[in-house]
């Protein structure tokens, strides 16, 4: 950071100033906010109040409305009165009669004497009605569309002008009133007379039997008063340039700004950010109970004005009249007070800064420019220049502690350059003394003084002890390359006794694979002849069961040839019977028994014939089976044979390769046995440089002048 990077006035300048204007800032930011805060929650309650109070000021005029309605109800009563009772005569009539006197009925209907004698005296409008069955809707009776009842009350005297001019006869009254009068009650109120609002008063009419057969009314126009109150707050100004706006529940202006926009709707109305606040209003207000207020925050732009400006209203509902009361002021008319109190904060941050940043000055130049002279000997000091003079502050701060401190350590710096400079002369014969308990620097001198002298004494015996093994590694280089050579000449023999072994294997190895191949072709014939013996073997077992054949064709020969001769003594003894009859069948007879006879000698023959060849055949089988096996038992002996002369070639080819793997690790012993010589050699010339170059370390050893304590050190460690 570069924070990081100032110096130290800087900083504390920059620390001193950072202290003043955060805070008063951050107090000037609170107040401000807190103020703003509180201000527009004071111009919140007050424009709720002047909400609430203009709707009690509708309020009010209402019931002067209302109350006017109610005495003009009575005086119009008594006028009425004065003519007589009302009644229906049998005509259907509504009239007036004079119970006590003997004045003539006065009929109602379109005579406007009473009715304008009632306006006269009192002011605004009055209407005589008759209750009837209803005519059906017309035309020129809005307040007839819809009507669902049988009967309704028409108006038959009346001074209430449609706009057209004339008087309102023949036209209904409204639902509500109707549902009130038929309750027997009377109506006070708002209600739609024909084409406008009226402040109204309808009393039911009775005739003797307490049947209701009309209405005496009477009322004033509500704008009258409406106008009254309207007129008297399109005058006054919310704020410097607010102003009261009246909305009914459609959306509609009652009262807009200088009356430029009365009676258009606004219902769909829009902020700047589309929001539509106009229904917003009207939503809540529907809502709202009696003494109950809202508020409204946006974005308004009025007829003429070039940009919209931020507004807050106050909303209150006024149902008699369906008014949305809502005075309105612009955010920025109440600003002022703020922004002279943010121009105070400001001014006051600025001059409180501005003394903050003097005052901080002043006190970080005491602070920097001490620590200045203190940084600039420690530089002086850390170049290695301790010819520095001594920094002297009249003060009795941590300053003047911290350049005081800087003077002792440049004293004990001095003192311990002067003790290096002693042992770099050779000189490590001085006492060094420490500072303090704490010194560490003055400690690491004593120590490397100490580790000097034991270094140095060490060396010292090091070196002889050097030299004398430097004579000794001479002298055994010397029998080293002696022994060497001689190594090197017993190497050379065995290397030539080994190459005609070598030789003498290779033979032996031709020798043995020639052996084997002739094994090979031995046991191939064998195997051969063995087929063959298998052969004679297969024509033999042919024959011997030929044999058997031939055996068993002769038996039955045999037996055939003893049939014969028993069919032929059968046939001599039947011509022996027959007498001279069967002397030509007896001679037959004997010539068959002698063929069969001499048929059976020649089957014994040939049956002793085939024996005696089956077991000629039997003996040759047994012969060839016996030659077969031997020829096999060769056969086998023949294939080991074989592997054993391979064997042994493989062995003699492998011994051959172990002897030139032998010659050549003997080459390599012979070349590590001449290299050991050349190395001898140069070892003994190194032992004798070595000794010369101990003999000088040793002379420039005893330019050095060592504590005799450390040797009485030495003694003493066990």
């Amino acid at each position: 950071m570069r924070f990081f990077h100032l110096k130290i006035k800087g900083r504390l300048i920059l620390i001193c100033a950072v202290l003043v204007i955060v805070p008063i800032l951050t107090l000037g930011t609170i107040l401000y906010v807190t103020i703003q805060n509180e201000t527009a929650l004071e111009n919140e309650t007050k424009l709720r109040q002047q909400s609430e109070l203009l709707s009690l000021n509708a309020e009010s005029i209402y019931e002067i409305a209302l109350d006017k309605v109610k005495t003009d109800l009575k005086v119009a009563r008594k006028t009425l009165n004065s003519y007589g009772d009302p009644t229906v005569d049998e005509k259907g009539d509504l009239v007036l009669y004079d119970p006590v006197g003997d004045r003539a009925p006065i009929h109602i209907a379109e005579n406007y004497a009473i009715v304008d004698e009632i306006r006269d005296l009192l002011g605004g409008t009055a209407t005589i009605f008759q209750l009837k069955s209803f005519e059906g809707e017309k035309s020129s009776d809005p307040g007839s569309a819809g009507w669902a009842y049988d009967t309704a009350f028409y108006r038959i005297s009346t001074n209430v002008i449609k706009d057209d001019g004339n008087r309102a006869i023949g036209t209904i009254v409204s639902k509500p009133v109707f549902d009130t009068i038929m309750k027997g009650e009377t109506f006070f109120g708002r209600a739609w007379v024909v084409n406008g609002w009226y402040m109204t008063a309808y009393e039911p009419l009775y005739d003797e039997r307490m049947n209701i057969i009309g209405i005496l009314y009477v009322g004033v126009r509500e704008e009258d008063y409406q106008n009254t109150f309207l007129d008297n707050i399109a005058s006054q100004v919310v704020g410097k340039t607010g102003y009261i706006s009246v909305l009914n529940s459609k959306g509609e202006y009652v009262l807009s700004l200088n009356h430029l926009r009365d009676g258009e709707s606004i219902i769909n109305a829009t902020d700047s950010n589309g929001v539509y606040f106009i229904k917003e209003i009207v939503d809540e207000s529907l809502s709202l109970k009696k003494g109950e207020t809202g508020i409204k925050y946006y974005d308004w732009k009025n007829t003429g004005e070039t940009r919209a400006r931020r507004k807050f209203t106050s909303f209150s509902y006024f149902p008699q009249w369906d008014w949305i009361i809502s005075p309105g002021a612009y955010v920025d008319d109440f600003q002022d007070g703020l922004i002279r109190m943010r121009g105070i904060i400001l001014l006051v941050g600025i001059l409180s800064a501005a003394a903050g940043i003097v005052v901080a000055y002043f006190f970080a130049n005491s602070i920097a420019k001490p620590l200045k002279r203190v940084a600039g000997m420690a530089d002086v000091i850390s170049r290695g220049d301790l010819n520095v003079e001594k920094i002297e502050i009249k003060r009795k701060d941590e300053i003047a502690m911290l350049a005081d401190s800087f003077s002792g350590m440049l004293e004990s710096f001095r003192y311990k350059a002067g003790v290096i400079e002693t042992i770099a002369s050779g000189d490590l014969t001085q006492n060094i003394v420490k500072a303090s308990e704490d010194d560490q620097l003055g400690q690491s001198l004593m120590d490397m003084n100490d580790s000097l002298n034991g270094l140095l004494n060490e060396i010292t015996q090091t070196v002889n002890e050097v030299n004398n093994g430097a004579e000794h590694v001479s002298n055994a280089g010397q029998e080293l390359s002696q022994g060497a050579m001689e190594q090197a000449s017993s190497l050379e023999e065995i290397s030539s006794s080994l190459t005609r072994i070598n030789s003498q294997t290779r033979q032996n190895a031709d020798s043995a694979m020639e052996a084997s191949s002739l094994a090979k072709t031995a046991a191939a014939n064998a195997e051969k002849g063995n087929g063959k013996m298998e052969q004679l073997l297969e024509a033999m077992n042919k024959i011997e069961k030929s044999s058997q054949d031939i055996s068993k064709i002769v038996k039955v020969i045999d037996d055939i040839a003893f049939q014969i001769n028993l069919l032929a003594l059968n046939a001599n003894v039947e011509a022996a019977r027959a007498g001279k009859y069967g002397k030509g069948f007896a001679v037959v007879a004997d010539e068959v028994r002698n063929l069969a006879n001499r048929s059976a000698d020649a089957a014994k023959e040939t049956t002793a014939m085939v024996e005696a060849s089956g077991k000629n055949v039997k003996e040759g089988k047994t012969a060839a089976e016996e030659t077969a096996s031997q020829l096999g038992e060769i056969l086998a002996g023949s294939i080991k044979v074989a592997e054993f002369l391979m064997e042994i070639s493989r062995a003699s080819t492998e011994q051959a390769e172990g002897i030139n793997d032998i010659n050549a690790g003997l080459e390599q012993i012979d070349q590590v046995t001449q290299s050991n010589s050349s190395s001898a050699e140069e070892s003994a010339s190194a032992g004798e440089e070595l000794a010369a170059q101990a003999a000088q370390l040793k002379g420039m050893l005893e330019m050095f002048r060592l504590s005799d304590s450390y040797d009485e050190k030495r003694r003493l460690i066990p």
